[in-house]
C-alpha cells in the first residue's frame, strides 16, 4: 500500500470514467463492498443526472480524486441526484501517520463540494456514507460536525449457482435490449414511482435519461428486461449490470408499474436476468436494499453502512 504522504488529490478530468471504473472494480475486489459500484456509476452518471437537470460538468465537479502513481488511493463521488449525497472511498493504510491529514482533505472537500440546499430546512447538507474504514473516521466525523442521519445503505448478496424457473403471467411477454422503447420506460418509471402526472414529470428529459443509460460503458443490452402487455405497454422493469472481474451482477434498477403488481413480473425479469448473468460467467448477484422482495428471493443482508448528515455553514 502507498504512503498516503505522496497522494495528489485533483479534479475529475476527460479520461477519468475508465479510471474510476477500474478502482470501483479493484475497490470491490480488495474489500468485498458494493455500496457504490459499477451499477451506481453507470446508472447515476446516466438516468439519475438527467433526471435531476444536473449537467455532466456539475456532476464532474462533485468528483474528487487521490492518486499515487497515476491509480486512484481514495475518491469522493456523489450520484448525480442533487440531494446532497457523497460517498467516500478510502483504499488507503488508516495506520500511515500522514493519516489525518489526508482525511481533513477529504472532509474539506465535501464540505466544499458535495452539499446541496435541503427543500425544508433551506440549509445546505451533505450526507455522507463511508463505507470502509468510518473507524478510523471517526474523529474526523465529530470534528466537521456529521451526525448519524438514522438510516443505512446496504449489501445483499446471493449466489447464482442454480437455473431459476422463469414464469411470466398470462398478459404478459418479455423484451430486452433493443426492443424496449426509452419513452415508454420512461413512461413506466413515473407511474411506478408515482410521478407520472405531477409536473416534474418531462417527458423529452426523462425519456433521453432512459435513453442515455443504454449509452453507458457498462450496458448490456440482454441484462436490460421488461415485461409488456400485450398492447405493448411497459408493465415492469429490472436492470443487471455485470462486474466481469469479480463475477458480480449488480441490481439496478427494478419496477412494477402499480396496476400490474402483484403477479410476479418483476421476479420473473430478475430470474431470467440472474440466468442470462449466469451465463455471462456470473457467480452473485447483489442488490443494495433489504426490502422484504429481495430477501424472499433468496437475497442475504451482509452488511449496512451508517449515513452521516452535516448542515455546512454557508462560506
Amino acid at each position: 500500500m502507498s504512503s498516503v504522504n505522496v497522494l495528489i488529490h485533483r479534479r475529475y478530468r476527460a479520461g477519468d470514467y475508465n479510471l474510476i471504473r477500474n478502482f470501483l472494480v479493484g475497490f470491490f475486489h480488495k474489500h468485498q463492498l458494493a455500496c457504490f459500484s459499477l451499477d451506481r456509476l453507470n446508472f447515476t452518471s446516466s438516468v439519475s443526472r438527467i433526471m435531476t437537470r444536473t449537467t455532466e460538468q456539475q456532476w464532474q465537479d462533485k468528483i474528487g480524486l487521490w492518486l499515487h502513481d497515476g491509480e486512484i488511493q481514495a475518491l469522493v463521488i456523489s450520484e448525480g441526484e442533487q440531494q446532497g449525497e457523497a460517498f467516500m472511498l478510502l483504499d488507503i493504510d488508516f495506520h500511515h501517520n500522514d493519516n489525518e491529514t489526508l482525511l481533513n482533505e477529504l472532509f474539506e472537500f465535501c464540505d466544499a463540494n458535495m452539499s446541496v440546499v435541503d427543500p425544508e430546512s433551506k440549509q445546505p447538507r451533505v450526507r455522507l456514507c463511508v463505507p470502509h474504514g468510518r473507524e478510523h473516521c471517526h474523529k474526523q466525523l465529530q470534528a466537521f460536525g456529521y451526525e448519524s442521519a438514522g438510516w443505512d445503505d446496504v449489501d445483499a448478496f446471493m449466489a447464482l449457482n442454480q437455473r431459476f424457473t422463469v414464469e411470466v403471467a398470462s398478459g404478459y411477454s418479455m423484451i430486452s435490449g433493443g426492443q424496449i422503447s426509452p419513452m415508454k420506460r420512461a413512461q413506466a418509471h413515473a407511474k411506478t414511482w408515482g410521478y407520472f402526472d405531477k409536473p416534474e414529470y418531462d417527458e423529452v428529459r426523462c425519456t433521453q435519461a432512459w435513453a442515455a443509460m443504454t449509452k453507458a460503458p457498462d450496458y448490456i443490452a440482454a441484462l436490460d428486461l421488461c415485461a409488456v402487455t400485450d398492447s405493448g405497454e411497459i408493465a415492469a422493469f429490472v436492470t443487471l449490470w455485470l462486474d466481469t472481474v469479480n463475477q458480480l451482477a449488480l441490481v439496478e434498477p427494478v419496477g412494477t408499474v402499480p396496476e400490474h403488481q402483484r403477479k410476479g413480473l418483476a421476479k420473473a425479469l430478475l430470474f431470467e436476468a440472474y440466468n442470462r448473468a449466469k451465463a455471462m460467467g456470473g457467480t452473485r448477484v447483489t442488490v443494495g436494499s433489504d426490502n422484504a422482495f429481495y430477501l424472499a428471493l433468496g437475497f442475504e443482508v451482509t452488511r449496512r453502512y451508517p449515513m452521516f448528515v452535516k448542515t455546512v455553514a454557508p462560506r
